[in-house]
């Protein structure tokens, strides 16, 4: 009696046999090329690989292309870059970086183009206290200070960089190193302020003794 194994394993090399003589020859739809399919395969094998069916179904062959990248020019900078029409056709694709972008919002949004603008009516010293040369003088007169408080001598936390003389009453001494005292946050508003006079002397006293004021 045959054993079951060789059998199956003669159907099995037959059933092969036939299938590779019924192969039938089709052409990539992709490449041009010939290749082998099964008649089952005859109506729907298209391609000879998967890396010709792949390639089909991407770029201008695939489903929802709609047309690529387009060169546009930069609203800002003037520099040329490309985009989809997708992102044109909703209103983006105005800018080529991220940055440009802001630096575009920033300008429009600027002065009367803002939507809280009131007319500026900023008042002139809270502009003044803004300037680029006073955060350089409170800079300067926190690092002179070593970022102390001259009253408690607490190092680090929130300072005040105070004007010894009042900002409001003495304009042209607003940028005088030697006008400028660093103080905690706790001693600035709970002991100087509206006090300023008072700690006048006290405080040009601790600047000559350090060879700061004259």
């Amino acid at each position: 009696m045959k054993s079951t194994y060789s059998t199956l394993e003669k159907k099995r090399k037959w059933y092969l046999k036939t299938r590779k003589c019924a192969k039938i020859k089709k052409i990539c739809l992709h490449c041009d090329k010939e290749f082998l399919v099964y008649p089952y395969r005859k109506d729907t094998a298209k391609y000879c690989s998967i890396s010709c069916s792949s390639s089909s179904k991407t770029g201008k062959n695939a489903k929802n292309w709609r047309g690529g990248k387009v060169l546009k020019t930069c609203e800002w900078c003037g520099k040329e870059f490309t985009t989809h029409k997708c992102n044109i056709k909703i209103g983006w694709g105005k800018y080529c970086s991220k940055k440009c972008d802001n630096l575009s919002r920033s300008e429009k949004n600027r002065g009367k183009s803002n939507f809280n603008w009131r007319g500026g009516t900023t008042p002139m010293l809270k502009l003044a206290r803004m300037s680029k040369r006073i955060k350089e003088w409170r800079n300067f007169v926190f690092k002179r200070d070593d970022y102390t408080c001259q009253i408690c001598e607490k190092r680090g936390g929130i300072l005040n960089a105070n004007h010894i003389k009042k900002f409001a009453d003495y304009p042209e001494l607003r940028t005088n190193i030697n006008n400028g005292i660093t103080l905690c946050k706790k001693c600035h508003f709970g002991m100087v302020n509206k006090h300023e006079e008072e700690w006048e002397s006290y405080f040009n006293f601790n600047l000559s003794t350090r060879g700061g004021a004259k």
